[in-house]
């Protein structure tokens, strides 16, 4: 449907005049006057008398802009709302269109998601259930730019990896083993499984600069989770009797804590 547009804007005013230069010039002489003004005690009432008179005229002459702005704007105002109506009838109908096409790309998604997921269940693992899909999964495997193969790729690259990592971890035939597991089921990072088992294997305590080894932590499977989680290093200055130094040091084994002992 073409756009036709009833009235001829070659008739409209294209300026609008009023008396600008003799205002000008008038003010000039006027606010001449004005600049130089000198402000005392005595004359301070007037002066804002004289400030008042001005402000009034700054006033009306905006007031005058106002009216012909209106009267300006009146024929546009009703040409905004006739094609604002209009557009908002295009708009609810290109909404229903979007949210179809929205349907079709979320069922689309979905089917390649499916898809993803029965390949990655018909991999084999050297230790199920560690890793879950959603872990692995990548946003952009769903894009139509991607492809399909690329993404079963992707999968069995990554199933590879971590089948890899979980089978070097259960070479070291740690005790500490399921603890170990979970630590890389957080981030799939095999540096930090080794670091950590490094930790439990073989703690330390310094003595009067003398390295004592022994065995902080007892296997407990209870508080796997606990081991888990990041460990985090605190700096504690304690004072307390040689019996509860003791007790203090039992305290950490029990409770499967990592620490150094300094000793003045």
């Amino acid at each position: 449907m073409e756009f036709k547009l009833g009235t001829n804007l070659d008739i409209l005013p294209f300026s609008i005049d009023f008396n600008y230069q003799e205002i000008k010039n008038w003010l000039s002489t006027q606010l001449d006057d004005y600049r130089g003004i000198l402000v005392t005690d005595q004359s301070v009432a007037e002066v804002k008398r004289m400030r008042a008179d001005l402000s009034a005229l700054r006033t009306r002459l905006d007031s005058e802009r106002k009216k012909i702005k209106a009267a300006c704007m009146l024929p546009y105002k009703s040409v905004e709302t006739k094609i604002k109506d209009l557009r908002s009838m295009i708009g609810e109908v290109i909404g229903t269109i979007d949210d179809r096409i929205s349907a079709v790309e979320e069922n689309r998604k979905k089917g390649i998601y499916e898809k993803l997921y029965h390949h990655w269940n018909s991999l084999q693992f050297v230790e199920p259930n560690i890793i879950s899909f959603e872990q692995i999964f990548n946003q952009r495997w769903l894009n139509k730019t991607y492809g399909l193969s690329v993404a079963i790729s992707d999968i069995s690259e990554t199933v590879k990896k971590i089948n890899a990592d979980i089978s070097i971890i259960k070479s070291l035939a740690s005790p500490f083993e399921q603890r170990l597991l979970q630590v890389y089921q957080r981030d799939m990072n095999l540096y930090e499984v080794m670091e950590y088992s490094g930790r439990l294997e073989e703690p330390v305590i310094y003595q009067n600069d003398t390295v004592q080894n022994f065995t902080a932590i007892q296997q407990n499977e209870n508080n796997m989770q606990a081991f888990a989680e990041a460990d985090e290093t605190i700096i504690l200055e304690i004072t307390l009797k040689s019996s509860q130094k003791s007790a203090l040091g039992k305290y950490f084994r029990q409770n499967n804590i990592m620490y150094r002992l300094y000793e003045k």
